[in-house]
């Protein structure tokens, strides 16, 4: 069964006609977590924390680097600075932002992903960091991705985040733009892929989770906003394992994809989903830019109820 989704996951990428041919959509092991006081310190030590964390299963897969100064993505060279070295120059009226990826080109789409970015303390001090692996990870070694995603949250003690399949995309905005009919397409082929923009969501998650997926990751602020979490202890399917401000909850013993928006959702995930309704966000800015077939605000809002 697993052999048959890793065959479908690579069949559904998305290439671009381009010299050389790139690749601008996958399907990938995808997570993201939501922080706040990304100005302060201890949080950014948290974060280099976690960048090491990452670079120890995927480092040699890193072939693009973005400047933690200038922002501009480079081929990975011991000549662009790291964000160790550029923190300190970052007080905590300035936003912070890096990436990587492994993409054969620039702007080709990967597997391999790192992303974090903070904001001003003036504008809140929120941030998040994204990231992206192999599906083979979750699939293959399921235990110690989850185990990876408990050191990843007792590390930054996340606000709350999510991880299992997720669409990965170039991060040239204009390929973006283009191909954002094809990731619609397979958002509503298969409830259990994570359209994933936290530099967009992040301005709307305030008081509210994003939704749920495989792995739903809460502090313990919206865990005692929740009083529906002792039906889900009941779930044999259905696991939560606490972090050091907080829980995972690991809906089902692997991640699934799902079938079409509107067709009966995953059943755990659906759970999930019902025990979360009053912390999960009902409405979201648009994902996508104009144009049709695109995921504007009523898309997105069907899409957040896929679960419901």
């Amino acid at each position: 069964m697993k052999e048959n989704l890793k065959k479908f996951i690579k069949e559904s990428v998305v290439y671009r006609e381009s010299n050389p041919i790139e690749l601008v959509v996958l399907i990938a092991s995808i997570a993201t977590v939501y922080i706040r006081d990304s100005d302060s310190k201890e949080t950014r030590e948290n974060i280099l924390e976690a960048i090491n964390l990452y670079k120890t299963y995927f480092k040699q897969y890193l072939k693009w680097q973005q400047n933690p100064k200038t922002h501009q993505w480079r081929p990975t060279s011991d000549d662009i600075p790291e964000l160790a070295d550029v923190f300190p120059q970052i007080t905590p009226m300035h936003e912070w932002e890096f990436g990587y990826h492994g993409g054969e080109t620039l702007l080709s789409a990967s597997e391999y992903f790192l992303q974090g970015f903070g904001m001003p303390k003036w504008q809140g001090g929120d941030g998040y960091l994204r990231m992206a692996c192999p599906v083979d990870f979750m699939l293959d070694s399921s235990e110690e991705y989850i185990s990876f995603i408990k050191r990843l949250c007792n590390i930054l003690r996340p606000q709350h985040g999510y991880a299992g399949f997720g669409i990965m995309e170039s991060i040239a905005h204009d390929v973006q733009q283009y191909y954002q009919p094809q990731v619609w397409q397979l958002a509503q082929r298969m409830s259990g892929l994570e359209v994933d923009i936290p530099s967009s969501h992040i301005l709307h998650l305030k008081n509210k989770i994003k939704g749920v997926n495989w792995i739903t990751i809460l502090n313990d602020g919206y865990v005692d906003q929740v009083y529906s979490l002792n039906q889900l202890e009941n779930e044999p399917s259905i696991r939560l394992i606490n972090f050091n401000d907080g829980i995972i909850i690991v809906a089902g013993q692997y991640p699934v994809l799902g079938e079409s928006l509107g067709a009966t959702p995953p059943r755990d995930y659906a759970l999930v989903a019902q025990s979360l309704k009053t912390i999960r966000a009902t409405d979201l800015a648009s994902f996508h830019y104009a144009g049709e077939g695109r995921m504007h605000e009523a898309e997105v809002r069907r899409w957040l109820a896929r679960f419901d």
